[in-house]
């Protein structure tokens, strides 16, 4: 199953794809007409999900499998930051 988050512009969403195990294998910007404008990846790579992600204002925040909280442009998918939480 595949959840998403709706951001304030028109039919622009956050798309999370779940893993077999029901994490979350990544954060998709997806356009209205479809596209994705920007990807991002749990950052330990291959074997890494995300546990959770929200949105806070204009920040997409993740928590990884692994420990890490990563903060995203939600426009641009930049990383703002990153922080090891374990």
């Amino acid at each position: 199953m595949t959840q998403r988050i709706s951001l304030p512009d028109a039919g622009v969403e956050l798309e999370l794809p779940e893993t077999e195990d029901g994490y979350i294998s990544a954060v998709l910007r997806r356009n209205p007409d479809g596209t994705v404008s920007w990807e991002a990846r749990p950052p330990e790579g291959e074997g890494d999900a995300w546990v959770t992600v929200a949105l806070e204002e204009d920040t997409v925040v993740a928590t990884s499998w692994s420990s890490w909280l990563v903060r995203y442009d939600v426009i641009s998918g930049l990383e703002r930051g990153r922080d090891f939480t374990k």
